[in-house]
């Protein structure tokens, strides 16, 4: 239902609130006198309110856009102080916000929809295109909109972010009071204008309704706070990992590359932009390689070219000659020009408080590896258990938590099949997560993975070990199941294999019922000390078969070791190809591991896939069979 009306204060434009839910509330201004141009989506940045689009009813954005033909819709979000779990929001709530207001406004046009971003506003807009994997999106507008986090010139390093993304993460939220001084110290100059602009007009002649609301807006009245969750988010994701620039976001537990969008984008850049500076800006070309992209040149800085006397006169007269171009009305606008590739800044001379203040992250380190210290990979794993992304397989991403949660299941399970700490139990997968789940499993159980290959060499590394239990997944049966040896089937909730009748030697173990699995008393997690035995490797590639004896301080050594080696921290993410026995994939799978870097596994090996992948997942480094780990 579509309930029609218009804000209390005189000096705002008519608009419709076509829908309300908890998440936004979607308008559509001039409802009675709707334009028969293209459906413009405005998106507002989070730190600010609806109403930026809508200062007056003769200059505000809204305006502006229906003289000129176009029907213009806004996203209003609220304030997270007001709306009920407004401080509970996360980044993925505000994307999928955006998603959806699209479908709306389409079953109400009928058409593709236009989205028009104000900084992170447009960063929403980037975002829920890629999700939809641009359906329903006919074009899209950054104004002053960040895709290149590292040109920003942001006033700390990753350490720094790393540390504020876990602050704001545990409940600390970003009042209004707390932007407007952060908005204070990041544009101080901007700020003392605003400050004397206030000074000046107590004593000067009483303003008009619309210049004493403009005026109360860029004083601060205009600004909301920002919820913790989507603050941690953002950080994660954008100014520590830089994924909106090299691929790699993850929305909804699906991860996505700007690469794979297709349709036109236009960013707004500001020449006096202190916080969206043109370089990150322009980042939007490299990041969107697949798509037309186009940008607009704005003297001003990073509030002005949306509101304003500048905005009034450049920017949405140019957003919208920018509309009715990819609406199929009329030729390329002059003032839109192809955008040129992104210039960084040089770097600057920095103190040795600000080297400090921007130093890289610390390299992952062991500690004393003494002989009754508890140290293995099941423990590695045991360490992360935050919300972070730690999985990426099949275009899905799964945390930290949810990945030991799995692995404590398989435990569950292989204790109730009898399995027992030092047993010496094969793995033959494919490289899928069953394959890390498996191997983490039997480490936090005090058990022994015997790492095989899924190949024809399987028979000869099987009698080179004398092992009695296999786990396999289900692709992985048929090869396994030629074999008299006790099988253990594990799934994979990316794989839709086949759900067959299983042999009698085998039992699925996703079947059985943990919730009546009784822990023994002689299970500790993680038991493993350095001198116990990790793992059991097989080299087939001599004549006769031989089993390598790796200790936990070995794979410690080999993880850590291979840190440092390859520059690997938690900004990364690892993209294996290959299987988890090859030496050079264990190693740099252990090193993420431990450096808390994210890891991708490659679905085939073939080169398109490879490709592909690498981009979606913004792979920094990659770990290929039979070749050392190489970064991108």
């Amino acid at each position: 239902m579509e309930f029609v009306g218009s804000a209390p204060d005189p000096v705002t434009s008519p608009f419709a609130m076509v829908e309300g839910r908890p998440m936004y509330r979607l308008r559509r201004y001039f409802p009675e006198q709707t334009a028969a141009g293209p459906a413009a989506l405005l998106v507002p940045p989070l730190m600010m309110t609806a109403e930026v689009f809508d200062l007056d009813t003769e200059t505000g954005a809204v305006t502006l856009l229906h003289r000129a033909g176009i029907d213009p819709w806004v996203l209003d979000f609220g304030s997270p102080a007001t709306e009920e779990n407004g401080w509970e929001r996360t980044l993925d709530d505000h994307v999928l916000a955006v998603a959806a207001a699209v479908d709306t406004m389409r079953d109400h046009t009928g058409d593709a929809v236009h989205l028009v971003g104000y900084c992170q506003g447009g960063m929403f807009g980037y975002l829920a295109a890629a999700h939809r994997r641009g359906e329903g999106i006919a074009s899209m507008v950054g104004i002053g909109s960040m895709v290149d986090w590292t040109a920003a010139g942001l006033p700390f390093g990753p350490r720094i972010a790393n540390f504020l993304a876990e602050t704001v993460r545990e409940g600390s939220n970003i009042t209004d009071s707390i932007l407007k001084t952060w908005w204070d110290l990041v544009d101080p100059v901007n700020a003392v204008r605003n400050r004397v602009h206030t000074l000046r007009h107590r004593s000067a002649p009483r303003l008009s309704p619309a210049e004493e609301r403009r005026r109360r807006f860029m004083a601060g009245e205009g600004r909301i706070g920002y919820p913790g969750p989507a603050a941690s988010d953002l950080l994660r994701q954008f100014a520590i990992g830089n994924r909106l620039h090299s691929g790699g976001f993850v929305v909804g537990e699906r991860v996505h590359s700007l690469g794979e969008l297709t349709c036109p984008i236009l960013g707004i850049v500001g020449s006096k932009d202190q916080l969206a500076p043109a370089a990150s800006v322009r980042g939007i070309r490299h990041a969107a390689r697949s798509a037309p992209v186009y940008e607009v040149g704005v003297d001003a800085g990073h509030y002005k070219m949306v509101a304003g006397g500048v905005a009034v006169r450049t920017t949405w007269p140019a957003i919208a000659d920018w509309l009715h171009w990819h609406g199929g009305d009329g030729p390329r606008p002059e003032q839109i020009v192809d955008m040129p590739e992104a210039t960084p800044r040089p770097p600057r001379p920095r103190s040795r408080a600000q080297r400090a203040l921007f130093a890289p992250p610390r390299p992952a380190r062991p500690g004393k590896l003494l002989p009754g210290n508890r140290i293995s990979p099941g423990s590695a794993w045991g360490a992360r258990t935050s919300s972070r992304d730690c999985l990426l397989y099949a275009g899905r991403m799964r945390t930290e938590a949810a990945v030991n949660a799995r692995i404590d299941a398989v435990v569950r399970a292989l204790i109730a099949v009898g399995v027992e700490p030092a047993d010496q139990v094969g793995v033959v997968m494919g490289m899928r997560p069953g394959a890390l789940i498996a191997t983490a499993a039997l480490s936090r159980l005090g058990a022994v993975a015997v790492l095989l290959p899924a190949d024809e060499n399987l028979e000869a590394a099987v009698a080179a070990t004398g092992i009695g239990t296999i786990i396999a997944g289900r692709p992985d049966i048929d090869r396994v199941g030629e074999h008299d040896h006790r099988l253990l089937v594990l799934g994979d909730d990316s794989v839709r294999g086949s759900r067959k009748a299983l042999a009698d030697n085998a039992t699925d173990l996703d079947a059985i019922d943990l919730r009546t699995v009784r822990l023994p008393d002689w299970y500790t997690p993680n038991p493993g000390t350095a001198d116990d035995l990790a793992f059991l490797a097989v080299d087939v590639a001599t004549p006769t078969p031989t089993v390598e004896r790796i200790t936990n301080r070995q794979w410690a050594l080999s993880a850590y070791g291979t840190v440092p080696a390859i520059g690997i921290d938690y900004r990364d993410t690892l993209y294996c190809v290959g299987a988890l026995s090859d030496p050079q994939v264990f190693a740099a799978a252990g090193a993420a591991l431990v450096s808390g870097a994210r890891i991708a596994l490659a679905r085939s090996a073939t080169p398109r896939q490879i490709e592909n992948e690498t981009r979606r997942y913004g792979a920094s480094i990659i770990a290929r069979t039979g070749t050392p780990a190489v970064r991108q």
